[in-house]
């Protein structure tokens, strides 16, 4: 504070020493002594120093002040009792905090409305898609299988779609209780079990009799985030699911991420490489993934090499515990 201050009124303190010197030198040309020269200018100088004592405390009075109002956005009962400048500058300030307070009000109401249209729109998108779902179940066209599939990956977006809009509206409030790993996991499979017939992919999972705490929902959610992309980028091969060490493994032989792009995948609307080649690709589901596991007190990992294959790591929180 203090090095502060003497950096701000340097040179005011220039200013008045030159003054004095000019003052002292007029006295000595006039073949005044040099002892009353010294001794006003002594004084003059200590007087000097008493007022730079006061306006210290009135400086860090108000850089106190300043810094509340910083801090806190609070404008009321401050009184930077300055000069008409300073007045000036708050008045200003609290203009600006005030349309800023507006603005970010409206934005917070369009963003809201918009929320609520895009949910809205994405509950009422549901009905016609299982329409299409059933009629296809009972279609004997030679692309019922194609376009089961089709819509299959159309009810993943919607649900990718209401995921993100619940998580960024606060509502991913979670229900903890004890649930079963394995038959989260399972569950999961089953989503997908298609999928895999469809692409003659080979599931290895491994029994898990593991018992944690977590919410079902959110945990699922990202973990079908996984498992989504680990069957979109697998052609042939496997794809292995298990758990060890309290963390869930799962691994595929897909095509790999490329080194340049995994340290950027958790990052919204990043595709990548391979995302771009897929254009069909999002961005949004490990980022989500990433963001709900972080709110369950999981961490998330990858690791991946090219044409080889990629292996995500959740690794559990075995330390929640439930209050009862």
């Amino acid at each position: 504070m203090i090095k502060n201050y003497i950096k701000d009124k340097f040179l005011e303190g220039i200013i008045v020493l030159i003054m004095i010197g000019m003052f002292s030198s007029v006295l000595f040309l006039y073949d005044i002594n040099l002892e009353p020269i010294l001794y006003s200018s002594g004084l003059v100088i200590l007087f000097l120093i008493i007022i730079s004592f006061i306006d210290f405390k009135r400086y860090k009075n108000k850089h106190n002040e300043l810094k509340f109002i910083e801090e806190n956005l609070e404008l009321k009962n401050i009184e930077i009792k300055q000069t008409l400048i300073d007045r000036n500058y708050l008045a200003i300030i609290e203009k600006l905090y005030k349309e800023n307070t507006k603005l970010k009000t409206k934005l917070d109401l369009d963003k809201s409305e918009m929320i609520d249209y895009y949910t809205l729109w994405a509950h009422q998108i549901k009905n016609p898609i299982a329409g299409i779902n059933l009629i296809l179940q009972n279609s004997n066209s030679e692309e019922k299988g194609d376009l089961l599939e089709e819509i299959f990956k159309v009810e993943e977006y919607v649900g990718m779609v209401l995921g993100y809009l619940r998580f960024v509206d606060g509502e991913s409030d979670l229900i903890i209780r004890e649930e079963s790993l394995g038959k989260i996991l399972k569950n999961s499979i089953k989503k997908y079990s298609k999928l895999f017939i469809r692409k003659k992919l080979i599931l290895e999972y491994k029994e898990c009799d593991l018992k944690i705490i977590t919410d079902e929902k959110w945990l699922s959610f990202g973990i079908e985030q996984i498992l989504s992309n680990s069957i979109k980028y697998t052609k042939k091969g496997k794809i292995s699911i298990y758990v060890k060490d309290n963390t869930i493994y799962i691994k595929d032989t897909g095509i790999g991420i490329k080194e340049e792009d995994l340290p950027r995948i958790f990052q919204k609307g990043f595709t990548g490489y391979n995302g771009r080649m897929d254009k069909k690709s999002t961005g949004i589901g490990l980022y989500l993934s990433k963001k709900i596991f972080e709110k369950l007190g999981y961490k998330l990992e990858v690791e991946s090499k090219e044409n080889i294959g990629t292996t995500v790591k959740i690794k559990l929180n075995m330390d929640i515990m439930l209050d009862y």
